[in-house]
């Protein structure tokens, strides 16, 4: 500035340098002097100044930063190189020495010239007027307008690239650019070139911001396509898990607004459902990541493997991830975080499972290590592969792991840890009564009986272990009956059977239960007794029946069948003995995990609602709400079928059991004819009831019709034989 207060020819040039600084662009003289009448005044060319210099230096910087500036620059900007070629335009002389690649042709947008230009880009494409030649009354150009200053040829170390820091954004310049303006002018000593890129990184870091319209890429040194100024704020976003401003423009570079590569997209694609599961849209995140399991020749095919395995321990039904990562090979596993191991084999090995392949599927469930939170279900699951596969040691020795594993969580409030355990014990007395009932193999000598005998006794063991009262109790005091007809006890077989008909387990029916004590009375020639309990079974039995199949006749619909299942979770619907055994057939884990399913993308679409408006309304919050839709709909569709089948269960075994009655009853009639055929007698001697007694070690109650709840383990039919060949 001169001594008389007015710009002198170097403050001019400084004056426009300032401001192309500041905005990122050269302005043209045309927008240069209403800013600079504004300020000093139109007399200032030929008076005393009126504003003092500090002063202006401050107007001129929230001039230059102001968001009627700052919205022009963002519509101008089109491309990464015209970002580069603005920090460094300064002459014409500059802009022709250095022969940047020509952009492509700006977005339609941008055809028309803004208001107040005469010609599109004007002042942009062509030299400033009044830089390339001297203003009237100047002698010679000031120095330093004929030749670049020093560094503003090529952008300065740090300038194609964002500085450090600038993934996470600096304290005062996150709310808005023009934030990050104010704090910039409170410093006067700070670089105008680092506070432009502060801005320039703000309205990066802003949502919504059009600095990251998509445009033509520039080419790297080494002739790679640069990545688009979309794609790069995506990603400095999700680098900074600003997740909620990243997804939505992730999103649009994976539905191809971008010319972006097709790895960087694969990349977003896989930002994105990080992104996604990070915000806790989980079923949106499975469903990219299920896309690209799919495609083995994508790049992110490995990498997915990490998110899958996150979605595993996050879902609440791991099921829904098991046939994503089914698509792998089980060598692949061995480059995974070891951390992640563990869950991708338990997941592979769920999905060998399914396909049949039960020896990779065995293997892999072996392979969860120890403390492992999907140990205990995974070394349960191998030992039914072993099981399936017809290897028995194998499977008792996996079975035998889940209880050393589980051993002392009785009462330590992991309920989950308690089924497995009791399952497994389930499963192992199962494997030796398969083993040593009739029509297995041996010889049927004396040291074969011997076998047979101590595998049934073992049976007994491992099911005597089950709690009577825990989930899988009274399965296996029913099947310890089996074991204990076998083995020739029969009171004990039919004391368990009396006290599994009380009142109080009604709502459990074991219709297999009087098809066993009329086979026993039967073997006792006790035919009358027999006879009976065929009619006991009808009685109890038959109305049942036909109550349970007009009801799943109604539920042909899937949603009617899932309407259902809400209600019996709600202790609603069907009453009486018909809804007592439609609410023990529902009971199960694998529904309750399906109703938590459902419930969880409920929460998920509630939680789409409430969210951020480029998330909700853009095309991301589209694919969303149809991915939570179809995902709500095949959950519910496999309730809708889960319900069926489970009745469907009941039903079957009604029927199968009420032809195994009427057998013993058609055995009987023909014992009978053939008895009064030949004149012989029925029984050594007249049937009589028997005592029935509840017996605690010492301690012996007869049983007078009531039934006690503590006595039902302990119940004996003192039945004799009556047979007159015997």
């Amino acid at each position: 500035m001169n001594g008389q207060g007015q710009l002198g020819p170097e403050d001019e040039a400084l004056l426009g340098e300032l401001v192309a600084t500041l905005r990122d662009a050269t302005p043209s003289a045309r927008e240069l002097a209403p800013m600079r009448d504004a300020l000093v005044g139109p007399g200032a060319r030929r008076g005393a100044m009126r504003t003092p210099w500090w002063k202006l230096v401050l107007a001129i910087a929230a001039l230059g930063l102001s968001e009627p500036a700052l919205h022009a620059r963002r519509v101008e900007v089109h491309a990464s190189a015209v970002s580069v070629a603005a920090f460094t335009e300064v002459s014409a002389d500059e802009t022709s020495s250095e022969a940047d690649p020509a952009p492509a042709e700006p977005r339609e947008a941008l055809a028309e010239p803004r208001e107040g230009f005469t010609e599109p880009g004007e002042g942009f494409t062509e030299p400033h007027e009044g830089l390339t030649e001297p203003r009237e009354g100047f002698a010679e150009p000031h120095e330093g307008l004929t030749e670049p200053r020093e560094g503003f040829m090529e952008p300065r170390e740090g300038f194609m690239e964002p500085r450090e820091g600038f993934m996470e954004p600096r304290e005062g310049s996150m709310a808005s650019p023009s934030g990050a303006a104010v704090d910039a002018t409170r410093s006067s000593g700070q670089d105008a070139r680092a506070l432009a890129l502060e801005v320039r990184a703000a309205e990066v870091r802003a949502p919504g911001s059009e600095l990251a319209v998509p445009g033509p890429h520039a080419k790297s040194e080494d002739g790679t396509e640069e990545p688009s100024p979309l794609y790069a704020s995506a990603m400095r976003a999700a680098a900074g898990h600003r997740c909620e401003e990243a997804a939505p423009l992730l999103s649009r570079i994976v539905e191809g607004e971008t010319n972006d590569a097709p790895l960087r997209v694969e990349q977003a694609e896989l930002t994105l459902a990080r992104c996604l599961f990070e915000l806790g849209y989980v079923n949106g995140a499975a469903a990219i990541a299920d896309g690209i399991a799919q495609r083995p020749e994508a790049s992110t095919h490995e990498p997915a493997l990490e998110l899958l395995a996150r979605l595993g321990e996050r879902l609440p039904d791991p099921r829904g991830v098991v046939g994503s990562v089914g698509h792998y090979e089980r060598d692949v596993l061995a480059q995974v975080d070891p951390a992640r191991r563990g869950t991708l084999s338990y997941l592979l090995g769920r999905a060998r499972d399914d396909a049949g392949a039960l020896e990779e599927a065995a293997a892999l469930f072996a392979e969860v290590p120890p403390g492992h939170r999907f140990y205990v279900p995974a070394r349960y699951l191998e030992g039914m592969s072993h099981v399936r596969d017809r290897h028995a040691v194998p499977a008792i020795a996996a079975f035998e792991a889940v209880l050393e594993a589980t051993r002392g969580s009785a009462g330590a409030g992991s309920g989950e840890r308690d089924r497995y355990r009791d399952l497994a014990r389930l499963a192992i007395a199962r494997v030796r009564y398969a083993a040593a009932r009739p029509g297995s193999e041996g010889d049927g000598s004396e040291r074969d009986e011997a076998r047979r005998n101590a595998l049934l006794e073992g049976a007994l063991e491992a099911w005597q272990e089950v709690p009577f009262g825990s989930e899988a109790g009274l399965d296996a005091f029913f099947e310890e009956s089996w074991a204990l007809y076998l083995l020739g006890e029969s009171p004990r077989a039919l004391g368990h059977i009396h006290g599994l008909l009380a009142p109080q387990l009604r709502d459990r029916p074991h219709p297999e239960a009087l098809v066993l004590r009329a086979t026993i009375l039967y073997e006792h020639c006790r035919f009358e007794a027999a006879r009976t309990t065929v009619d006991d079974f009808h009685a109890r039995f038959d109305p049942l029946l036909e109550s349970l199949e007009g009801f799943a006749s109604s539920l042909d619909e899937t949603e009617a069948a899932y309407a259902l299942l809400e209600e019996v979770r709600a202790e609603r619907g069907p009453t009486g003995e018909l809804g007592a055994v439609v609410r023990a057939a529902l009971d199960d884990r694998e529904i309750a995990r399906l109703v938590v399913s459902v419930r969880a993308i409920d929460a998920e679409s509630d939680r789409l609602a409430h969210a951020r408006v480029e998330l909700r309304e853009g095309s991301l919050g589209l694919r969303l709400s149809q991915e939570l839709a179809l995902a709500r709909s095949f959950a519910v569709e496999l309730g809708g079928r889960l319900v069926r089948e489970r009745l469907g269960r009941v039903i079957e075994a009604l029927r199968d059991r009420s032809n195994e009655i009427d057998t013993v009853a058609l055995e009987i009639t023909t014992r009978t004819r053939t008895a009064l055929e030949r004149g012989e007698p029925l029984t050594r001697e007249p049937e009589r009831p028997v005592p029935i007694v509840a017996v605690q070690g010492d301690e012996v109650w007869p049983f007078d019709g009531e039934y006690w709840e503590d006595e039902l383990p302990y119940y004996r039919e003192l039945v004799t034989d009556l047979c007159p060949d015997r």
